[in-house]
């Protein structure tokens, strides 16, 4: 007998990291304008299903969301969203079968007030998405424009209406910052490559546990270790963006 496939845990108010890649790792977004349509997909669901996003990145042949979902509707909404995405995108290449690789990855966050080193360290993974990749930092251009990441959005101060920013900012204690030139500035402001370095760290360190544990475990047993034993995480407010950062 085969195993059941574990249930997704769906709540009024849950907050998750969702993730999916192309079917056998092929690219999904290979033109500005998949991006477009996956973005302006992604924005119906958000007005039919009531989701709230905090963080987003497009990279080739995946995506990350940091999503809130006042309602229990995470299952029907993201079948929507990869389902109309699918068709749409075999359609434009007139191609049958999977876009996306097996089940989407959901992994609950815990965005309490209480408790914000969770929901902030996840928002700083996504957003480090296309440094990790070398499609930004350095010589590629700073973070904060690369395009197909909602940190273009918390440099620019604004986004679409389904990108909800002052929670993150609260994560980070900025949300309190005016909303003018100073607040743009510190967002806008390029990541060094020495903390895209120690993040690197972080990720090494996400996959090493992640390998023993599992990924969604992983990230819990890495923020435990941080509120028990705090000289694990170095967290600074660098220019830009508030890193949680790996001592090695």
């Amino acid at each position: 007998w085969g195993m059941a496939r574990p249930l997704r845990f769906q709540y009024p108010g849950a907050v998750y990291h969702v993730m999916a890649r192309g079917d056998d790792g092929k690219t999904v977004f290979e033109n500005d304008d998949d991006r477009l349509v996956f973005l302006s997909r992604l924005g119906e669901a958000c007005g039919s299903c009531g989701w709230r996003v905090h963080a987003w990145v497009l990279m080739g042949n995946h995506f990350h969301l940091l999503l809130e979902t006042p309602l229990p509707n995470l299952v029907a909404g993201m079948k929507w969203l990869l389902g109309t995405f699918s068709q749409g995108w075999n359609r434009a290449r007139k191609r049958q079968g999977h876009v996306f690789q097996g089940r989407y990855q959901s992994v609950p966050v815990n965005g309490s007030d209480a408790d914000r080193y969770y929901f902030r360290i996840v928002a700083d993974y996504i957003h480090l998405n296309p440094a990790r990749a070398g499609l930004a930092g350095g010589k590629a251009g700073r973070l904060a424009g690369y395009r197909w990441s909602s940190l273009a959005c918390y440099a620019k101060g604004k986004g679409p209406p389904w990108l909800e920013m002052d929670r993150v900012l609260q994560s980070f204690e900025l949300a309190e910052l005016r909303k003018g030139d100073e607040r743009k500035a510190l967002l806008a402001a390029a990541v060094t490559p020495q903390t895209y370095g120690r993040a690197f760290g972080f990720e090494r360190m996400m996959d090493t546990c992640g390998a023993i544990v599992g990924p969604a475990s992983a990230m819990f047993l890495l923020v435990a270790l941080h509120q028990h034993y705090p000289s694990i995480f170095l967290v600074t407010l660098i220019p830009g963006l508030l890193a949680a950062v790996v001592i090695a």
